[in-house]
């Protein structure tokens, strides 16, 4: 039993370092990635010795390598990411591609194709003519002499005539060598004379040069007195629009202020004007549990006045009758007062759109125009609640309001 104890822990060991060191190599073969293709040419031909330039689009980080002999490469351990791969061969002109290099799967071979860079029929001949193969530099030459004499270009057909010439001379062929000596004598001398031409040329525009600047001289000295007076004229009128500008802004800034000021007044009319709504609103709540609490106790008192004695009874309906006139007469003129102070021209414009409007009916208007209910409507005035009804009815025909979707009291709040 002892020796099967000893053994789990040393086997528990030996499963947990193998399951680290698989986690560890899963993990560090993820971390990298590889790219690899091959470069050629555009007829398919591998490309040797091509510079291979990767640059990682977020750091910059660059990594470079070179084709073997069948135009491939690779290259590993890259961190994954975005990168920009340069391809620059000797003959081929550079390539640039984008590419998004991934860990997580085998990324794609980037196979690239050069351009070969073209060369001019002269630079061949040169070449072939230093390799020793006359007949196939003849060739090429004389269709850069063809070529130059299309063109008229003197300087072209001069260094092709030099190399033709010592390439038929190498051939054995004299004749041709001799042609072509001529036509570069000839060539010569074209350039001589275009080079004097141009000589001259220069030495005649020299002399008009020195001769108009003479002239410009005296110009100057002509005109510089009266740039000195246009001057003196600018800077009084830059003076003057300075001065005019500086006021300008003045006035602009007084302006600004006085705004600032009739807005700073008209904020302060706003907050004043809140603050009575909002005094008017919390009276007009006073006003209101005031009388409900009023209407409670004459109710009351009604309900429980037989409990009184006959000779107290008559005192009970003088308090209920005082009651309820102090009630109405508190407060509709404690509301007037205080909707007058608020809304100082809604009885005119109310006149204005209907001028047969009774006394009650504008107090009505006044009530809807504050969004109070129908029951608190009745509450202050004293009347029943069809009665205010009906005269909402009413009031909606003298104020011509046909459209049901409006309603009393959104066209109140517009007046």
């Amino acid at each position: 039993m002892v020796r099967n104890s000893s053994k789990k822990p040393l086997a528990m060991i030996i499963i947990i370092s193998a399951l680290f060191l698989m986690s560890t190599v899963f993990t560090f073969s993820k971390v990298f990635a590889t790219a690899h293709g091959t470069v050629k040419s555009k007829d398919g031909k591998p490309i040797e010795g091509a510079r291979i330039i990767l640059v990682s689009s977020e750091d910059g980080t660059k990594y470079e390598l070179t084709s073997d002999n069948k135009g491939g490469w690779r290259k590993a351990n890259l961190p994954p990411g975005a990168y920009t791969i340069g391809f620059i061969a000797d003959g081929y002109e550079p390539q640039n591609v984008s590419v998004t290099l991934s860990a997580i799967r085998e990324n794609e071979p980037i196979d690239t194709r050069l351009i070969p860079i073209p060369v001019s029929p002269l630079s061949q001949g040169d070449l072939l003519y230093g390799q020793q193969k006359y007949e196939e530099a003849i060739s090429f030459l004389t269709k850069s002499f063809i070529l130059a004499d299309s063109t008229g270009n003197l300087l072209q057909l001069n260094n092709t005539a030099k190399e033709l010439s010592d390439a038929y001379a190498e051939t054995g062929n004299y004749a041709e060598a001799y042609r072509y000596h001529v036509i570069l004598k000839e060539m010569s001398d074209s350039l001589n004379f275009q080079e004097n031409t141009q000589k001259l040329t220069q030495t005649e525009m020299q002399y008009r040069f020195r001769k108009d600047q003479q002239v410009n001289e005296l110009r100057y000295e002509k005109t510089e007195l009266l740039y000195t007076l246009i001057g003196l004229l600018l800077g009084l009128l830059v003076l003057g629009s300075l001065i005019f500008v500086s006021r300008q802004r003045a006035r602009v800034k007084q302006q600004e202020l006085q705004q600032k000021g009739l807005e700073l007044e008209n904020n302060l009319l706003r907050e004043e004007l809140k603050f009575k709504e909002k005094t008017f609103e919390d009276n007009v709540k006073y006003l209101l549990t005031k009388n409900e609490l009023i209407s409670k106790v004459s109710e009351r008192l009604i309900n429980e006045k037989h409990l009184f004695k006959k000779e107290n009874q008559q005192i009970i309906d003088e308090v209920i009758l005082e009651l309820q006139s102090d009630k109405d007469r508190d407060v509709l003129e404690e509301f007037e007062t205080r909707f007058k102070q608020i809304h100082s021209g809604f009885y005119e414009n109310l006149n204005q759109i209907a001028p047969d409007l009774t006394s009650s009916e504008k107090k009505l208007c006044a009530f809807i125009k504050l969004k109070m209910s129908t029951k608190e409507i009745s509450s202050i005035t004293g009347h029943s609640i069809n009665s205010i009804e009906t005269s909402r009815t009413r009031l909606r025909k003298k104020l011509k309001i046909h459209d049901k979707d409006v309603s009393l009291q959104d066209y109140l709040e517009k007046v």
